[in-house]
């Protein structure tokens, strides 16, 4: 009877900033103590880091940022901010909407107010989240290829599409569509 609860799963996968991100533990950062004596700018020029956590007695309160893309001639020192942050738990299509409408490129993570990872908008080309693209693709191509089929039926879509077509012209995608629908069809797929 328990085992029914793994068959109940919507297939939804949930990623989350942590996943995506990179746990302080694992991040190059300056430290403190050191800023004086490294040159910080050689290190996010030859790593292309836009931004360089500043650690501070395991804390993390300041950060090294460029001024502008790809220019590592200028690099400003500030102090975190809330709006700089994100719960390491936000779901990831929060974490895109949050970079597209407030025009980010970082957040660092959070768990109970501590600083604990960073996220920016380089990690967004990470496996999970073109999973997560993809899944939202198959999804609306289900949603689209139901819409048609309630608004027009099986001929009336294959007569559209062979309206559409022109086989006299080199690569043309209608006919291509036709011919893979009547190779399925022979296929009985």
């Amino acid at each position: 009877m328990i085992d029914e609860i793994y068959f109940k799963d919507d297939g939804k996968v949930n990623i989350t900033a942590a996943s995506v991100g990179i746990s302080k533990r694992r991040w190059i950062c300056a430290n403190q103590s050191e800023i004086g004596n490294k040159p910080y700018f050689e290190l996010m020029s030859k790593n292309r880091f836009d931004l360089l956590p500043i650690i501070s007695k395991e804390e993390v309160k300041e950060y090294f940022i460029i001024k502008k893309p790809n220019d590592f001639t200028e690099i400003e020192r500030k102090k975190i901010i809330f709006e700089d942050t994100l719960d390491l738990n936000t779901n990831i299509r929060n974490v895109i909407d949050n970079f597209s409408t407030k025009k980010r490129t970082f957040y660092f993570l959070t768990f109970r107010k501590e600083i604990t990872g960073l996220i920016t908008i380089g990690n967004l080309n990470r496996r999970q989240v073109q999973i997560y693209i993809f899944q939202h693709l198959c999804d609306l191509e289900r949603t689209l290829g139901d819409f048609l089929n309630s608004k027009l039926n099986h001929d009336e879509i294959i007569e559209w599409i062979k309206g559409k077509s022109n086989p006299k012209k080199e690569n043309d995608k209608y006919s291509e569509i036709i011919e893979l629908y009547e190779n399925l069809t022979k296929l009985d797929l």
